[in-house]
C-alpha cells in the first residue's frame, strides 16, 4: 500500500494552505456550475470539480491505495 500523503504531511502548513485554497475555488466552481451554461462549459467545469476533488481526497484520514489513486 503506497501512502500518497502521509499524516505529518497532512499536518503541514502548506498542506493546510493549498487545502484552504482549493476548497475556496471548489465552492466557486459549484456556484458558477449552478448557473445556465452550454453543455460544454458545464462539462469542462465537472471536470475541474473532479480533479481539485481528487487532490483534497489525497488529504483524506484513509491511505489511498495506488489502484484507488489511478482509478479517479
Amino acid at each position: 500500500m503506497l501512502e500518497v500523503i502521509t499524516p505529518s504531511d497532512r499536518a503541514s502548513s502548506i498542506w493546510q494552505k493549498l487545502q484552504i485554497h482549493y476548497e475556496e475555488k471548489l465552492q466557486g466552481l459549484y456556484i458558477h456550475l449552478s448557473k445556465p451554461k452550454s453543455e460544454q462549459e458545464t462539462n469542462i467545469l465537472r471536470g475541474q470539480i473532479q480533479e481539485i476533488s481528487t487532490l483534497l481526497a489525497l488529504g483524506d484520514d484513509r491511505p489511498m491505495v495506488r489502484s484507488e489513486f489511478e482509478n479517479t
